[in-house]
Formats: structure tokens, C-alpha cells, sequence
């Protein structure tokens, strides 16, 4: 007998934005090749989220919320679109059967064995350097790490903030 499985499926937990995302984002459907299922965080807005002080508990209800929704879905793996949501790692993960991964920044324990001398680092590019602190590296902060911000003054740092509705690439 044939066995039939079902396609692959991700579940995306995004925070409620709504500027572009550009091909190679995980916000962008169009950089799979298989089916993708978006859920927005209508309370997660960036100020809220990117905080030094971390997610605040009405919003961690609403992505609980959110992610039970996509495991009531059906989806194989979750994600999220917001590495400073890495800080709930542990209470996602405990909180559904679903695999889910918060953060680029869990890659940190791999991205470390391809350094080979004792004082390289390891470069983590952010939105804001100055409000991503240990508790979003799901443990796998050391002092190897250098955190550093796109520019201020940039076009994607000003869509993000702003929420704009277009991206210029090309500037």
C-alpha cells in the first residue's frame, strides 16, 4: 500500500506590521516553495515587542492565542518574523506539540562551530542593538557575541519603525 502524506506546512507568527517584505523575508510567502499559513499578533506591535524590558503579559496571551491557532492548524513547524520574541522560546515551546523556533538567534550553537580561533566572535545584526539583551538569545548569549544595529538613519530601519507601506530597495 501506497503511504500519503500530507505537504509540508509552516505557521508564521508575525507582529502586527504591515511594510513590505522582500523576497528571502519570512514575512514574504513568496520565498517558499510549499504552503505557508501567516497569523498576525494584532497586539504586537514593533514599540511593544523591541523593548528591553520584554514582552508584556496581555501580548504574551494573544501569541499563546496565536499559536495554539496554528497548531489547530495543522502546521508542521512554527516561526516567528521577530528574533526578539526569542525571550518566550522555552514558555512557546512548552505551550504547544508543535515544534517552534522564536529566533534566528537559537542558530547561535551552530553558527559557534564554524569559529576557529578563541577570540573570534560572532556578529548578530538587529533592529536595535540597544534593547536586545541576553534573555532574547534563549541561553545561548556569551561574550563571543557582538550585537550591532542596521543604520538609523536607513530606509529599512525607518520602514520598520514607521510601518510603512512601501520599502525602497535600491537606496
Amino acid at each position: 500500500m501506497k503511504k500519503i502524506s500530507k505537504p509540508f506546512s509552516l505557521g508564521v507568527l508575525m507582529l502586527n506590521t504591515h511594510f513590505p517584505r522582500v523576497m528571502g523575508d519570512i514575512g514574504n510567502p513568496d520565498s517558499f516553495a510549499f504552503n505557508v499559513l501567516y497569523e498576525r499578533v494584532s497586539s504586537a506591535k514593533v514599540s511593544a515587542i523591541v523593548t528591553l524590558e520584554g514582552v508584556n503579559s496581555d501580548i504574551k496571551k494573544d501569541i499563546f492565542y496565536s499559536i495554539k491557532f496554528l497548531e489547530n492548524k495543522g502546521v508542521d513547524l512554527i516561526v516567528t518574523t521577530c528574533g526578539f520574541l526569542g525571550e518566550m522560546q522555552d514558555e512557546l515551546k512548552e505551550s504547544t506539540n508543535v515544534p517552534i523556533l522564536t529566533s534566528s538567534l537559537l542558530t547561535l550553537p551552530f553558527v559557534r562551530t564554524f569559529i576557529n580561533k578563541e577570540n573570534d566572535k560572532v556578529g548578530v545584526l538587529t533592529f536595535d542593538a540597544k534593547k536586545l539583551n541576553e534573555k532574547h538569545f534563549g541561553g545561548h548569549y556569551k561574550n563571543d557575541v557582538v550585537i550591532g544595529d542596521i543604520p538609523k538613519d536607513g530606509e529599512l530601519y525607518k520602514t520598520i519603525k514607521n510601518d510603512y507601506l512601501s520599502l525602497d530597495v535600491i537606496k
